[in-house]
This record gives C-alpha cells, structure tokens and sequence, in this order.
C-alpha cells in the first residue's frame, strides 16, 4: 500500500510525533512518504523521517497562516505532487493541509484519488479567533468534510463536532485517542540535576530549595503561557516555587517581555526546547497546561505515566482523560479559577497531602493500539 501523510507544518510538536510515530510503524510493510509546508523552516520532523529511509516532499506554498495567493499555489503544488506520486491513501493532519490537500485529491482525475484520512489535532476554530476567522474555518472544515472519507478525532469532545459537521455525509468519524510508549522516566533527582545544567537564570532563591511547577509546551497562543503568568501574582506563597517553561517557538519573545513586564523573573524560568523532554518529568511538583485549546496533549498522558500532580484546563480530550483521577481541571482562559488550583496543589504539596496523578495505566492507550486501529481503517 502506498501512504502519504500531508502536515502543514515540520517543526517538532504533537502533531509532528503522532505522523512519525505512524510513518515509522507502517514503514516495514508499506510505501510511505511525508510531504509537510513550510520549506523554508527548520525541519526537525523531516529529518527524523528522512532518518528512518522514508522520502519527504517539501511544500514552498504551503502555510500555517491564511494567505490567498499562497494558499491556491499549494492547492497545485499538493496536486501535481499526487499526480506524479500516486498514492493509495492520503493522511492530512493540520487544518491547513486537511482543507487543502482534500480539495486538491477531488479535483485530481478519478483514477488517481486516494482515499482520504484526516486526524484532527484540535479544530483551529476553537482557538482564540476574531468571530470572522473562526466562523471562516469553521465553515472551510464543514464544506472539506465531504472529501474526506475518514475523520480520525482523539476525544469524544470532537467526536460530537466532527459528526455535526458531517452531518448526512458519507464520511466516517472514528476516535483513536493518542497511543503512548511510556518514556524511560529518570528519578526525581536525576531529572533535577540534569535540568539544573540547562537554565540559565538567576534567582535569589535556589531552585533547589523551591517547587517546581512545569510547562512543556511550544511558545504557541493556544498553549496559553500569559494565562498561566496572570495567575501567578497572587499565588499564595505557601513556599518558594519556580515555574519552568520547557520549550521554544515564534512567541519566545513575546513570552520573554510578559515575565518581565509582570516582574516575574524570580518565579519563571524559560528552558529552551530540550528533546526528549518528558523523562525529566518527575523533576516537577505539578505539570500545568493553560491551555486555551488542544487535541490531546501528549505531555498529559506521559504525566499521568510519570504519576506526577497536574493543573490542566477543560479543553479538547483533557477532562475526558483525567475525569477517572484527583487531578484539577479549571476553565479556560482563567487566571483566577487557575490560581486557586495551583495554590490548593502547593498547599497540598506543603501539607504533604498532595495527590499525584494515579490512574490505571491500562487506561493509557499503548502506542502499538492506536496503531492497530489506525492499521485497521486503512484496510476496510
């Protein structure tokens, strides 16, 4: 079978893992390629797939960003690559290359239209849009769903709005939630020493001596890091805590000149992108995830492996995951409801009364399941 998964863009992030992580499990017994935007961008996920012998195709037009003129030279661009590459099955990922890339495969001759598959890792119109952009995304999602013939959600919360908007069409709505293979946790004092190695910032209190509060995230809005530095004001200092800002992308600067412009240098701390980043997870007294929207992040999952507290909002498949736990899921975009539940967790930790984030691991899905279901769908 010839496979092609089509992303929008090739940095590192939970998309770009799910793609490798699928690419290199069908490897062994299919023709697979990449094809992936943002040329002219560092590629880390090319490269980790050119390094497993897999061909990728770089796409100079397309973008993240809506830009008309871009946008219809990668509609060519996508089709005179499926043209000149025929593929059994198309797999797009991002909103982006999922309205794209299925329009470009319907106007392609008959005979070489593969079927289409399409992951969503968190529908762009529930971002923080202006109502004209979410309400434009919402309805290029909606018109596009008819060229897909499966749409592949991660959580039943978008399971309930992909079947809306499929709503008496033919295409299929199937949740695969995200598979893991546990990382190879270092113990707490390992993972604290090492990271002590990688940030550069000075405090007047050692960051030995303090609580960590951790974010692994890339420095997108959605992942809402100046949500997460609004509530820090008024935290109640029950101890010294530092947060840890793990991760790097386009709005570093913007999240360098926040800290600042709040005078929080003495309570966070930015990291830089560390790879591999989730063994240092028991490093950390609680993970946070402001987020203002997700899919379903893997930092959750891996957190809930490394039994670590967590302080998450109630976006995408997070409360769906955690509804089995002790865990805290306060609203999103909401320093104040944020606060309080950082601040009852530091209480908790001071009191020694913390609840870490035990769940039956049997509820974690295995990596080698979700790629069996996805495996599955491809053969019907």
């Amino acid at each position: 079978m010839r496979i092609l998964h089509l992303i929008t863009q090739p940095e590192w992030g939970g998309a770009q893992r799910y793609v490798f992580d699928v690419l290199s499990a069908l490897r062994p017994d299919n023709e697979v390629a990449l094809a992936h935007g943002d040329a002219e961008k560092p590629a880390p996920l090319a490269e980790k797939i050119l390094a497993q012998n897999i061909p990728v195709f770089a796409l100079k037009h397309l973008r993240r960003d809506l830009h008309p003129w871009h946008d219809l030279l990668a509609f060519f661009e996508i089709r005179r690559l499926l043209k000149k590459n025929p593929v059994n099955i198309l797999h797009l990922h991002s909103s982006k290359a999922g309205v794209i890339g299925s329009m470009a495969v319907r106007l392609l001759p008959k005979n070489l239209r593969p079927r289409v598959f399409y992951t969503v890792h968190g529908f762009v119109f529930l971002e923080p849009l202006s109502k004209l952009r979410r309400a434009f995304y919402r309805w290029a999602e909606k018109i596009t769903a008819r060229f897909k013939d499966v749409i592949i959600v991660l959580s039943e919360r978008e399971k309930i709005i992909a079947e809306e908007m499929c709503g008496g069409l033919t295409t299929q709505v199937v949740k695969i939630p995200l598979g893991i293979k546990a990382p190879e946790f270092l113990s707490r004092e390992q993972a604290r020493a090492e990271l002590l190695k990688k940030i550069t910032c000075e405090t007047k209190v050692p960051l030995e001596n303090r609580l960590w509060i951790g974010v692994i995230a890339h420095f997108y809005a959605t992942k809402g890091h100046t949500v997460l530095l609004d509530a820090l004001p008024e935290i109640e200092k029950v101890q010294p805590y530092v947060v840890l800002l793990v991760g790097d992308g386009e709005r570093r600067a913007i999240i360098t000149h926040e800290i600042r412009r709040r005078n929080a240098e003495e309570q966070v701390c930015l990291t830089g992108e560390i790879p591999d980043a989730a063994k240092y997870l028991r490093a950390f007294d609680i993970i946070c995830l402001p987020s203002r929207k997700e899919g379903l992040p893997y930092v959750l999952l891996e957190a809930l492996a490394a039994n670590v507290p967590i302080v998450a909002t109630d976006v995408g498949g997070i409360s769906e995951t955690l509804k089995e736990t002790s865990q805290k899921i306060v609203p999103p975009e909401n320093p104040a409801a944020l606060r309080a539940a950082l601040t009852e967790t530091l209480n908790q930790i001071r009191a020694g009364e913390e609840k870490s984030a035990t769940i039956l691991h049997t509820k974690i899905l295995p990596l080698s399941a979700m790629i069996a279901a996805i495996k599955k769908l491809y053969e019907i």
